[in-house]
Protein backbone atom coordinates (compact mmCIF):
# COMPACT_ATOMS: atom_id res chain seq x y z
CA UNK A 1 0.00 0.00 0.00
CA UNK A 2 2.95 2.26 -0.93
CA UNK A 3 1.43 6.54 -1.45
CA UNK A 4 3.03 6.92 -4.88
CA UNK A 5 5.30 10.21 -5.67
CA UNK A 6 4.24 13.53 -5.23
CA UNK A 7 4.09 14.98 -9.22
CA UNK A 8 5.84 17.64 -9.96
CA UNK A 9 3.30 20.15 -8.76
CA UNK A 10 4.10 18.28 -5.53
CA UNK A 11 0.43 16.50 -5.67
CA UNK A 12 -0.56 13.20 -5.39
CA UNK A 13 -1.67 11.47 -9.17
CA UNK A 14 -5.16 11.89 -9.46
CA UNK A 15 -7.67 8.41 -8.52
CA UNK A 16 -7.81 6.76 -4.82
CA UNK A 17 -4.88 5.30 -3.60
CA UNK A 18 -4.96 2.76 -0.60
CA UNK A 19 -3.14 3.21 2.40
CA UNK A 20 -2.09 2.09 5.86
CA UNK A 21 -2.11 4.72 8.89
CA UNK A 22 2.00 3.40 9.20
CA UNK A 23 2.52 4.69 5.49
CA UNK A 24 0.77 8.01 5.68
CA UNK A 25 2.88 9.15 8.99
CA UNK A 26 5.93 7.72 7.33
CA UNK A 27 5.15 9.46 3.91
CA UNK A 28 3.59 12.68 5.56
CA UNK A 29 4.49 12.85 9.05
CA UNK A 30 8.17 14.37 8.77
CA UNK A 31 8.61 17.64 10.48
CA UNK A 32 7.35 19.45 13.65
CA UNK A 33 3.92 20.63 12.41
CA UNK A 34 3.19 17.57 10.57
CA UNK A 35 4.12 15.37 13.16
CA UNK A 36 2.01 16.92 15.53
CA UNK A 37 -0.69 16.82 13.38
CA UNK A 38 -0.45 12.77 13.00
CA UNK A 39 0.44 12.00 16.12
CA UNK A 40 -2.23 14.53 18.60
CA UNK A 41 -4.64 14.74 15.43
CA UNK A 42 -5.06 12.20 13.00
CA UNK A 43 -4.75 9.33 14.94
CA UNK A 44 -6.67 9.86 18.15
CA UNK A 45 -9.67 10.42 15.30
CA UNK A 46 -8.72 7.51 13.12
CA UNK A 47 -8.89 5.46 16.52
CA UNK A 48 -12.29 7.20 17.34
CA UNK A 49 -13.75 7.13 14.12
CA UNK A 50 -12.95 3.12 13.78
CA UNK A 51 -14.65 2.72 17.26
CA UNK A 52 -17.65 4.38 15.54
CA UNK A 53 -17.64 1.92 12.62
CA UNK A 54 -16.13 3.76 9.91
CA UNK A 55 -14.16 1.66 7.81
CA UNK A 56 -12.52 4.18 5.56
CA UNK A 57 -10.94 7.42 5.71
CA UNK A 58 -10.51 9.16 2.99
CA UNK A 59 -7.35 12.26 3.23
CA UNK A 60 -6.98 15.16 0.50
CA UNK A 61 -6.04 18.92 0.88
CA UNK A 62 -2.55 20.74 1.55
CA UNK A 63 -1.23 17.78 4.23
CA UNK A 64 -1.20 15.01 1.39
CA UNK A 65 1.36 17.86 -0.41
CA UNK A 66 4.56 18.72 -0.34
CA UNK A 67 3.70 21.79 1.35
CA UNK A 68 6.31 21.66 4.32
CA UNK A 69 3.56 23.53 7.27
CA UNK A 70 -0.04 22.26 6.24
CA UNK A 71 -2.40 24.33 8.56
CA UNK A 72 -4.92 21.11 9.19
CA UNK A 73 -5.59 17.87 7.87
CA UNK A 74 -8.60 17.26 5.62
CA UNK A 75 -10.98 14.40 5.26
CA UNK A 76 -14.01 12.59 4.52
CA UNK A 77 -15.99 9.64 5.55
CA UNK A 78 -18.61 7.90 3.34
CA UNK A 79 -22.08 6.94 5.65
CA UNK A 80 -25.65 6.88 5.20
CA UNK A 81 -27.66 10.16 6.01
CA UNK A 82 -29.91 8.25 8.65
CA UNK A 83 -27.49 6.26 10.12
CA UNK A 84 -25.28 6.19 13.49
CA UNK A 85 -22.26 6.80 12.14
CA UNK A 86 -23.67 10.01 10.20
CA UNK A 87 -24.95 11.16 13.74
CA UNK A 88 -21.56 10.75 15.68
CA UNK A 89 -19.67 12.42 13.36
CA UNK A 90 -21.56 15.37 12.61
CA UNK A 91 -21.71 15.98 16.42
CA UNK A 92 -17.59 15.67 16.69
CA UNK A 93 -16.97 17.51 13.63
CA UNK A 94 -16.53 21.49 15.05
CA UNK A 95 -14.59 19.44 17.61
CA UNK A 96 -12.71 17.70 15.92
CA UNK A 97 -11.91 20.38 13.64
CA UNK A 98 -11.20 22.91 16.68
CA UNK A 99 -8.95 20.49 18.98
CA UNK A 100 -7.26 18.66 16.78
CA UNK A 101 -6.71 20.70 13.87
CA UNK A 102 -8.57 17.72 11.60
CA UNK A 103 -11.88 18.78 9.78
CA UNK A 104 -14.06 15.88 8.61
CA UNK A 105 -16.49 16.03 6.18
CA UNK A 106 -19.30 13.64 5.87
CA UNK A 107 -20.41 12.02 2.08
CA UNK A 108 -23.79 10.95 2.15
CA UNK A 109 -23.81 7.59 0.18
CA UNK A 110 -27.68 8.06 -0.22
CA UNK A 111 -27.72 11.62 -1.77
CA UNK A 112 -27.95 11.88 -5.37
CA UNK A 113 -24.47 13.67 -6.24
CA UNK A 114 -23.15 13.71 -3.19
CA UNK A 115 -19.89 11.29 -3.40
CA UNK A 116 -19.15 13.16 -6.64
CA UNK A 117 -19.18 16.19 -5.05
CA UNK A 118 -16.77 15.67 -2.37
CA UNK A 119 -14.41 13.13 -4.98
CA UNK A 120 -14.35 16.53 -7.27
CA UNK A 121 -13.84 18.91 -4.38
CA UNK A 122 -10.71 16.03 -2.85
CA UNK A 123 -9.89 15.31 -6.78
CA UNK A 124 -8.43 18.93 -7.81
CA UNK A 125 -6.71 21.62 -6.42
CA UNK A 126 -8.36 25.29 -5.93
CA UNK A 127 -5.98 27.53 -7.72
CA UNK A 128 -6.39 29.08 -10.98
CA UNK A 129 -6.10 26.44 -13.50
CA UNK A 130 -6.95 23.88 -10.68
CA UNK A 131 -5.24 20.69 -11.21
CA UNK A 132 -6.28 17.13 -10.80
CA UNK A 133 -4.61 15.56 -7.46
CA UNK A 134 -4.92 11.95 -5.96
CA UNK A 135 -6.96 10.98 -3.02
CA UNK A 136 -5.59 8.88 -0.09
CA UNK A 137 -7.84 5.88 1.09
CA UNK A 138 -7.00 4.97 4.78
CA UNK A 139 -8.69 1.55 6.10
CA UNK A 140 -9.54 2.03 9.18
CA UNK A 141 -10.34 -1.34 9.92
CA UNK A 142 -9.26 -4.96 8.84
Amino acid sequence: MAIPRLNAYGLLPPGFHETSMAEVERRFGVGPRRTHLVEQGLKPIVQELAQMGVSELYLGGSFTTDKVSPGDVDGYVVASVRSEICQKVIERQEFWKTQYQVDIGLAAEDLKGDLVFWEDLFGHTKGDPPRERGILRLALRR
